[in-house]
């Protein structure tokens, strides 16, 4: 399992285990990485959690991108 699909799939695991800031930071990481190798089908994994995140719980999702990024989420 390459770096961007581990990153993703433990941060997956991790938010889903009440451990959100700690899953968002490794989703984002893992979105990154696969935006650089143009990783078409892991980027769209990686948006689609990221999506379903703050729909769950749209102010902690906020809050802890904010934290990660230094920045507003995208809309």
């Amino acid at each position: 399992m390459d770096l961007a699909t581990s990153c993703v799939v433990n941060g997956q695991l991790l938010s889903e285990s009440e451990q959100l800031e700690e899953g968002l930071e490794l989703i984002m990481k893992g979105l990154q990485i696969a935006v650089e190798r143009d990783l078409l089908d892991l980027v769209r994994v990686a948006i689609m959690l990221l999506r379903n995140l703050y729909q769950q719980n749209p102010s902690e999702v906020a809050e802890a991108w904010r934290k990660a990024t230094s920045i507003e989420p995208p809309e």
